[in-house]
């Protein structure tokens, strides 16, 4: 079974022979320029020529015909965070709720060009993908960044309306970035269209992954979770990491619906032992079989 047919299964939530891994397939789902080189030197692989990788400027055709990797698109399709950019975030927090008008007129030109942008881009190049990356950060460390009501009301009627577009006109799988504690928006980020969610912050509040498995894993697929960077990564043993791995293993997987990758991309921080600690865990427990 290829890379990619291993991806698709996990999406389709079927198990496949293995559990697929995501080690920089998405923006934020790899590690930096700082953590990569020194696993390389670690690895005892010499300093040689470092490429950042760009994930914009990927021909897709190539990596779909000269690889079995699953290809990934990111449009760059942002809503809330859109607002939050263009108006400045403590201002456009206040536009939710005190200058709606700016804010529906906002987000329906936002979706606009965006829907122009998608198809645009998957007649050029749908043929090639298998998934759209999305991201609009909904959630904080602590719960949710705006209420259930307000994402209800002002920013999820948008959102709905982009991710049916892109599925009804290309075949592709929808996977939607969002940081934090995003418990409350999942059952509407389902609605909308979302198929996998990343990157499951499981140091965050209310997001447990055998729960969320358990509540949301028949219509969603988990991509990331596989281990928490903020403590366990980062500082944590060897045993620790390892345990860690399992953990998120055992509660994600059954039955498919789960692509592995850490919380997030690995920082500067990160020790090498760590991220090869990590990556050992995740071989030894990804066969089925094995846990």
């Amino acid at each position: 079974m290829t890379s990619r047919e291993r991806v698709l299964k996990a999406l389709r939530h079927e198990q496949p022979d293995m559990i697929p891994l995501d080690l920089g397939g998405s923006e934020s789902s790899g590690m930096t320029g700082v953590a990569y080189n020194r696993l390389r030197e670690y690895l005892g692989l010499g300093q040689g020529e470092t490429q950042l990788f760009d994930v914009y400027q990927q021909r897709a055709k190539s990596l779909f015909e000269e690889t079995d990797l699953a290809v990934v698109a990111n449009l760059q399709l942002h809503l809330l965070s859109a607002g939050q950019q263009l108006r400045g975030y403590e201002t456009f927090m206040m536009d939710l709720i005190m200058n709606k008008t700016l804010v529906h007129g906002l987000l329906e030109r936002l979706t606009e060009a965006y829907i122009r942008r998608c198809e645009s881009y998957l007649a050029s190049v749908g043929d090639y993908i298998q998934i759209v990356l999305v991201n609009d950060d909904l959630g904080t460390q602590t719960g949710p960044m705006l209420s259930l009501d307000c994402y209800r009301e002002m920013i999820w009627p948008y959102q709905k309306r982009l991710f049916r577009y892109i599925k009804e006109t290309g075949d592709v799988f929808i996977l939607y970035h969002s940081c934090g504690s995003v418990y409350p928006f999942i059952p509407m980020l389902i609605e909308a269209g979302v198929d996998a969610l990343n990157p499951i912050q499981v140091s965050a509040k209310d997001m447990d992954t055998a729960r969320l498995k358990n509540e949301f894993g028949r219509d969603l697929t988990f991509w990331g979770g596989g281990c928490d960077t903020q403590h366990v990564l980062r500082a944590g043993t060897r045993s620790q990491i390892d345990k860690e791995v399992r953990k998120r293993i055992r509660d994600l997987s059954p039955g498919g619906g789960f692509v592995f990758s850490q919380v997030h991309n690995i920082q500067p921080d990160v020790e090498p032992e760590n991220v090869m600690t990590m990556l050992q865990a995740f071989e030894k427990y990804r066969r089925y079989e094995d846990h």
